[in-house]
């Protein structure tokens, strides 16, 4: 990708949605996919590197009538919408070259002299509602992420390639949030019979983002269709005769 193309998207916002580690129920991809659609963002390119182990993530392909039509391999897009001065990156998680990986990010940041970093992220939680918690790159943002309802969470253990970036952020002294919707273990359950990404909680993630970024983007689409899915949900764990391997036609 040519970072010439940046050039005219001086102090963007920065907001990355990766499939994989990062991915719970799909609030992720849907979320930044959501994002691309609503700001009428562009395809500018794709971060060049060696990043993926195809054992690991593997090439998908079309194949018709026994000819193989099409390959894809994992890939990093960036995306750029003039309208709302942003930057959407949206892929797969890295499984190797973390650190390759930061630069390319880095690249980016400086190019487009990008004012702020935010991740999106989805994680199984054992809890009855979804909620939205949150991992900063300095301390003053505690009191925006706390105001906009988000708890700061306490962790140790393995972490994403967000959590390295928030670090590599907050060394640089841009501000920064990870923002992990936390998926109910009982809706995430249900939504994979019907292979759906969970609307609610990345509708949550979403506002989240709205609230603390100043983004302006419509959510009224996706909670109306978030909450006809979770009466869905709700039929089919209550044993009303819902059939749960049936696709479920969401808005994407």
């Amino acid at each position: 990708m040519e970072l010439s193309k940046l050039g005219d998207f001086k102090g963007a916002l920065l907001v990355i949605g990766l499939s994989g580690y990062t991915d719970a129920a799909g609030v992720a991809s849907f979320s930044a996919n959501y994002l691309i659609r609503q700001t009428e963002a562009e395809k500018l390119g794709r971060l060049e590197g060696e990043f993926y182990v195809y054992v690991a993530s593997r090439p998908t392909t079309t194949i018709k009538e026994g000819i193989v039509e099409e390959v894809r391999y994992p890939s990093l897009e960036l995306y750029a919408s003039r309208r709302a001065n942003l930057l959407v990156m949206r892929g797969e998680e890295p499984n190797i070259n973390w650190e390759a990986y930061l630069e390319k990010v880095m690249e980016v940041v400086d190019a487009a002299r990008v004012s702020g970093v935010y991740t999106l992220g989805g994680l199984i939680d054992y809890l009855d509602q979804p909620k939205v918690s949150a991992v900063i790159s300095t301390p003053r943002l505690r009191r925006v992420v706390e105001e906009a309802g988000m708890e700061l969470i306490d962790y140790e253990g393995p972490c994403s390639v967000y959590t390295a970036l928030i670090h590599r952020c907050s060394s640089r002294d841009l501000e920064a949030v990870s923002l992990w919707g936390h998926v109910p273990f009982s809706v995430y359950s249900t939504l994979s019979q019907l292979k759906s990404p969970d609307l609610k909680t990345a509708y949550l993630t979403l506002e989240a983002l709205r609230r603390i970024s100043g983004l302006d983007f419509n959510l009224e689409e996706l909670r109306e269709e978030a909450e006809r899915l979770m009466e869905l949900v709700d039929r089919i764990k209550a044993g009303k005769g819902e059939q749960p391997s049936k696709f479920y036609n969401y808005i994407y």
